[in-house]
């Protein structure tokens, strides 16, 4: 297919959102399944993994990919750590070959937010379910189907960064926060560039981070709230301000269940954006 304007990229867009063939992870309800149904899933987060998981429950099979990583970056959670050191005794071991390797060091980059406990160790987890195909590659272009000659309408062509497509029947965009992001979609940490912040409390729970100064013209809710970070970048610069942040670091990000879907605490912003609304003095 010729490249997409991005006029139409955009309309193409419009229309896939309109009709529920294109959602994003965190629209609870929204997700599709059933019998025959195939579902793409693109991020390798936490929150990757769970909607490939409701899609599998509710009949579907399932393609989760994720962008490839940068190939220095750091392996994070225990199981990704694990994994590796297996895959670089079996290369040396001369059980797989060097380009077995590298790519299974790729999927475990790509993937490695998302093996969490539950993801890799239950018997129909993420990481265990034949219904779910994981690939390391990312979209390029979404084509409802009723715009390609011979095509069943409803359904979306996906085309990748490595030049295949596919179709589906529904596209479940699942990316994970970057606080750091800049460029056209910046995180929180780079919007926020230059004021002092506070942790929100109420009823004893950090519940938003906010603006000193201005008093409240910024807030920060939900996942993008937690993280060392707003301490190392120098956001959070008030003694006491420090300690109730680090506290609530400990005690309510890190007390996050084993299966959170998402980044800390993700799970109860529900009960944080409406307290977070509250004006503090």
């Amino acid at each position: 297919m010729p490249p997409i304007s991005p006029a139409t990229e955009a309309r193409y867009k419009a229309s896939l959102e309109r009709d529920g063939r294109l959602v994003y992870g965190d629209s609870v309800g929204a997700q599709e399944g059933g019998e025959g149904k195939t579902v793409l899933i693109s991020g390798g987060s936490a929150t990757g993994a769970w909607n490939a998981n409701v899609a599998r429950k509710l009949g579907a099979k399932v393609h989760w990919i994720s962008r490839r990583a940068d190939p220095d970056t750091q392996l994070k959670t225990d199981d990704a750590k694990r994994k590796y050191q297996q895959i670089q005794d079996q290369l040396n071991a001369g059980e797989i070959t060097a380009t077995q390797a590298d790519e299974q060091v790729q999927e475990l980059r790509a993937f490695d937010a998302a093996r969490l406990p539950r993801n890799v160790q239950d018997a129909n987890a993420a990481f265990n379910d034949t219904g779910i195909e994981r690939s390391v590659k990312s979209i390029t272009s979404m084509t409802p189907t009723e715009q390609i000659a011979g095509e069943q309408p409803g359904r979306v062509r996906v085309t990748f960064s490595d030049n295949s497509s596919a179709i589906y029947d529904q596209v479940v965009i699942s990316h994970s926060t970057d606080l750091a992001a800049t460029g056209n979609q910046p995180g929180a940490l780079t919007l926020s560039k230059g004021l002092t912040m506070r942790p929100v409390v109420v009823n004893g729970q950090v519940v938003a981070l906010e603006s000193v100064y201005p008093p409240g013209a910024v807030r920060v809710v939900g996942a993008a709230m937690w993280s060392p970070a707003w301490i190392k970048r120098g956001l959070i610069v008030d003694f006491d301000a420090v300690k109730i942040y680090e506290k609530a670091l400990k005690e309510q990000a890190l007390s996050a269940p084993r299966d959170s879907p998402a980044n800390p605490l993700i799970h109860n912003v529900g009960e944080q954006i409406p307290a977070a609304n509250t004006r503090v003095p």
